[in-house]
């Protein structure tokens, strides 16, 4: 079985955020199972050519707008694997900058439409110019939903999957006119094409494909996804349990070996040196995030401050995105310079420190199509605290229930995130109960060979279905 996968980013050659993070996993736990993945993507303006070299293939051309634009086909290898990444190389049209214009990765001028609609019509004509026979079109996202409208009606089987329905990307009439499709109207959604003529939807927990069936989860799209109820599926992701490992992870200071308190206090020691915090006994709450509304830091904020002032406990956060609540964080650090700290962009050993040295893990996002940060942060010990939504409900069992290896509220209110803060506190006192909690956190499977099973079978079915037409 060949799939070729078509996403905007792909960890660690083109990473922006959890997209990238999937694109660079999943296609290894597949091969596992014996299923050839390819990935196509852009070959953008900060590509590293010495860290990820590729090999020009071949020349060609797309008609676009009123004339012929010469494009290259690149091709280079998934790191850690035999996974083949074809790249799309147009200097003015995808190569002009980095994966996104914005620093919240959601689309936001016309030059980024353009860019992956110009991708999605490239990646059409690359199996046939290579010579592959595909099965299946697996399609990431907004960024690759408008390959339906270019394939040909016997073409292989499409399955679009939903990484986050809330960042849709909006072509203008004149811009969808450059791509050859012609319409009416003066602007459409390019997501909402592929929602409505791809194969089969996924998304990425069962629980976000439940919520996306009603506002506000379907952001517009509800009535698109309730109709196609019965062709939706949602797969939970998985991590990378070899990059992130605690056994042997290269960028920590101290790896685990059999003390959990050990290697918390040996990582935490390093991390307050790293960014210049005094040593402390008080917890340590953490983020790794993309700083956008999506993800609650608007509670964070809040609903921490009341125990800084107590010096309850302390606060690292990295991550980037908004400008108003990078400077919300920023504002806190400076509030709080003996117990705050962080860094604005990202930084890969710092967070991996994070995950090692938290003792709690905050994710209290207003919805969250399944969350990595939370599976990641569970296999180093560090005990989630989310709201309960979407991949985070279906991954975090609340500490009151048996196997219970996370910390949970429901109201989207800076007192209901305060509420969760206390019974952390709570459970950071009660060291037996602390280590029973970590331990399950640590025994959760969220390896991705899990999750490739489930895509397996779906991707099968798929074929079955044209077989069956």
């Amino acid at each position: 079985m060949q799939i070729f996968f078509v996403a905007s980013e792909v960890t660690p050659i083109a990473k922006v955020g959890g997209l990238g993070d999937v694109i660079g996993a999943l296609p290894k736990a597949l091969y596992k199972l014996g299923v050839k993945v390819s990935i196509i993507t852009g070959y953008y303006g900060t590509h590293d050519e010495n860290k990820y070299p590729t090999k020009i293939l071949f020349k060609s051309k797309l008609f676009w707008g009123v004339n012929d634009i010469i494009y290259t086909v690149r091709q280079g290898v998934l790191p850690g694997s035999r996974v083949k990444v074809y790249f799309i190389d147009q200097p003015e049209i995808i190569g002009s900058g980095s994966v996104y214009d914005s620093r919240t990765a959601l689309a936001n001028n016309q030059s980024e439409i353009e860019r992956f609609l110009f991708l999605c019509k490239a990646a059409v004509f690359l199996p046939g110019f290579i010579g592959i026979k595909n099965d299946i079109w697996h399609l990431h996202d907004w960024h690759a939903a408008a390959l339906v409208e270019f394939l040909s009606p016997d073409s292989a089987p499409t399955l679009l999957t939903i990484h986050n329905l809330a960042n849709q990307g909006w072509a203008t009439q004149d811009t969808l006119a450059k791509a050859g499709i012609l319409t009416q109207k003066q602007e459409i959604n390019i997501f909402r094409l592929g929602l409505e003529k791809a194969t089969w939807l996924s998304t990425v927990s069962p629980t976000y494909a439940q919520e996306i069936q009603k506002s506000p989860e379907g952001e517009g799209l509800e009535e698109v996804i309730k109709a196609r109820r019965h062709e939706l599926t949602g797969i939970v992701n998985g991590v990378d349990i070899d990059f992130f490992n605690p056994v042997t992870d290269k960028f920590l200071a101290d790896k685990l070996k059999s003390n959990l308190d050990d290697f918390k206090n040996s990582n935490k020691q390093a991390l307050f040196k790293f960014i210049n915090l005094p040593q402390s006994s008080v917890p340590l709450f953490g983020i790794v995030s993309r700083l956008t509304s999506q993800k609650g830091i608007d509670l964070i904020v809040n609903g921490l401050e009341p125990y800084l002032q107590q010096g309850s406990l302390r606060f690292v956060f990295l991550g980037m995105g908004d400008p108003a609540l990078e400077k919300a964080l920023k504002n806190l650090a400076v509030s709080y310079p003996r117990a705050v700290a962080g860094k604005i962009g990202f930084d890969e050993k710092l967070a991996h420190l994070i995950y090692a040295a938290s003792d709690f893990f905050l994710m209290p996002s207003r919805f969250e199509p399944c969350g990595l940060g939370q599976l990641i942060a569970m296999r180093y010990g560090s005990v989630p605290i989310v709201r309960s939504t979407g991949g985070l409900k279906d991954t975090v069992i609340d500490i009151e229930f048996n196997k219970g290896n996370g910390l949970v509220f429901f109201d989207y209110k800076p007192e209901a995130l305060g509420q969760a803060i206390i019974r952390a506190l709570d459970l950071y006192n009660n060291r037996g109960k602390l280590e029973i909690v970590r331990q399950s956190a640590r025994q959760r499977d969220s390896s991705w060979l899990t999750s490739a099973k489930e895509y397996y079978n779906l991707y099968k079915s798929l074929c079955i279905l044209k077989n069956q037409n």
